[in-house]
């Protein structure tokens, strides 16, 4: 699915420079001290980055949201901080927030994926597997798992490529592999394929997309995880899954969602593991599609944030998926939860359905499990009448 660009022209750097040196603003740089924490410099739309990147001691990352705004993550004097706050183009000045998986891995799964393949109760409980039999597997569609990374050598996996905004650590047969095991968990549930072996995944055929945004430890930073929502947007991704969390609400983070929604994919993040608290980001902007766990008899989750977020619910306990070197192992809670919309939202996209229309027709054809609206959303997602429902359009 081919669309267009959101991205404009950019303000030329002589307007910029002359904002700085001939108003109250003079970014200081080289003798200033040094901002001990990354930061995150976001200016409008259209405007040139020359002047904070050269504010800047060293460059992480460079943003161009379109229509949202631009960015620059790096770190800056102490001195060059303070003048760009006041600077009348600079939009935001932020601390570059931390970024974490989420999920409670368990092992030694009921059915053994080695001798015969399992269908996971989730994928069979949103009907996906009723999808597959009316050869509804996402094919033509596509799908990219913001996280850890992806095990590109998984017997159970087909991984088109991918984009290692951080790189793997150590022997890695692929820069964005997964050397945390959490990516290639949430991707299994996704796109897991329909191979006689190990799973299977709610989309099978679905093109999927590597995109390493943490560390080996599942941690990372807000302008990290930005860039690799940028890149699977500008890969025109029909569907971005996000399932990890952080406290903070992160302007880059925001935008990055801003501008992946304006670009046409459908960003599916987790509520969050923090029952009884609020929904997390980037699950709480209203850009992206937020997703509660439930157990095995529609019950909310001990373990999921709830709140008036929430747009969906999916199944998320002990959800057996793949784990790196062609194992399996089973994971709880909200993680695991998002991937199935994710790859309810591929099946729908699969017959050219935009971004806000996929969100529509899962919003419409979810399944009423009676919990209250902060728990469930709209409802459980239900696969196969989103499919049904695409078919119309």
């Amino acid at each position: 699915m081919v669309r267009e660009n959101p991205k404009t022209g950019e303000t030329s750097r002589r307007r910029v420079l002359a904002a700085i040196t001939t108003g109250a603003v003079g970014i200081g740089v080289g003798t200033a001290s040094a901002a001990t924490d990354r930061h995150v410099v976001g200016v409008d739309p259209g405007t040139d980055l020359g002047p904070v990147r050269e504010a800047a001691t060293s460059v992480a990352h460079e943003f161009d949201f379109g229509s949202v705004g631009r960015a620059v993550a790096g770190s800056f004097p102490v001195d060059a901080l303070d003048s760009l706050r006041e600077a009348p183009f600079v939009r935001y000045v932020e601390t570059d927030g931390d970024v974490g998986t989420l999920g409670h891995g368990r092992d030694e799964p009921l059915c053994d994926p080695h001798e015969q393949q399992c269908m996971p109760w989730g994928v069979d409980r949103i009907d996906a597997d009723d999808a597959h039999h009316d050869g509804d597997t996402g094919s033509d569609s596509s799908v990219a798992v913001v996280d850890t990374g992806i095990d590109p050598t998984h017997e159970d996996l087909d991984v088109t490529g991918g984009k290692a905004i951080v790189t793997c650590s150590g022997a890695c047969p692929a820069p964005w592999a997964d050397d945390n095991g959490h990516g290639t968990h949430v991707a299994g549930v996704a796109g897991a394929t329909n191979n006689d072996v190990g799973v299977v995944g709610v989309a099978p055929d679905a093109d999927l997309s590597a995109v390493k945004v943490l560390e080996s430890d599942g941690s990372g930073s807000a302008s990290d995880v930005a860039a690799g929502i940028e890149w699977a947007a500008d890969q025109d991704i029909d569907a971005i899954n996000l399932s990890i969390r952080t406290d903070q609400d992160s302007q880059v983070l925001r935008d990055a969602c801003a501008y992946a929604d304006a670009s046409g994919s459908l960003v599916v993040a987790a509520a969050g593991d923090n029952y009884g608290g609020p929904v997390g980001y980037p699950g709480a902007y209203d850009t992206t599609v937020a997703v509660s766990a439930t157990d095995r008899n529609d019950w909310l989750m001990a373990c999921s944030s709830t709140g008036p977020e929430v747009d969906l619910a999916a199944p998320g306990e002990e959800i057996l998926s793949t784990v790196p070197r062609d194992e399996y192992r089973r994971d709880d809670c909200t993680s695991p939860a998002t991937p199935h919309v994710t790859g309810a939202a591929a099946l729908t996209t699969s017959y050219g359905l935009s971004n806000d229309e996929a969100r529509s027709v899962l919003f419409e054809t979810a399944e009423d499990i009676g919990l209250w609206e902060e728990e469930q959303g709209e409802g459980l997602v239900d696969a196969y009448a989103a499919v049904r429902a695409a078919r119309q359009y």
